[in-house]
C-alpha cells in the first residue's frame, strides 16, 4: 500500500540518503569520475516498498538480468529530481520516477537498484 492512500509518520521507519551527481573534473589521466554529494543533512525517513513479489527483468549485453525496483516514500521534498540517486542498505538506487502525493505531503520515488 502506498502512502497516497493512507500513511502515517510511523510508517517512515527506514533511513535513506538522497545524493546528486556534482560536476566533476578530469583526473591526472583525463578520466572524468562521478562525484556524488548528499543533498540532505544526514538521512531521510522513508517507507520502503519492494514492487511485486519478485524482480523485474532487464537486458544487459543481450542477456536477461534481474533488476530490483523499490518505491521509497518520503515527506515532500521539492528539490529531488530523477537525476539523483538513493543510498539504502549499502546499495545505490537510480531514481526512475517521482510522484507527488496527497497535496504535497508525500513524495514517492520509484528507483531501480544499480548493478554491483
Amino acid at each position: 500500500m502506498s502512502c497516497s492512500t493512507v500513511c502515517t509518520i510511523g510508517e517512515l521507519n527506514d533511513r535513506i540518503t538522497i545524493q546528486e551527481n556534482t560536476n566533476s573534473t578530469p583526473n591526472d589521466f583525463g578520466e572524468v569520475t562521478n562525484t556524488w554529494t548528499d543533498i540532505t543533512d544526514g538521512t531521510v525517513c522513508a517507507k520502503v516498498e519492494y514492487k511485486g513479489t519478485g524482480s523485474n527483468e532487464d537486458y544487459k549485453e543481450s542477456q536477461e538480468v534481474a533488476s530490483t525496483v523499490v518505491v521509497f516514500t518520503i515527506r515532500y521534498k521539492s528539490e529531488v529530481t530523477a537525476k539523483m540517486r538513493i543510498s539504502y542498505e549499502s546499495a545505490f538506487w537510480d531514481i526512475e520516477s517521482i510522484a507527488v502525493q496527497d497535496n504535497k505531503r508525500w513524495t514517492e520515488l520509484t528507483a531501480k537498484k544499480q548493478d554491483s
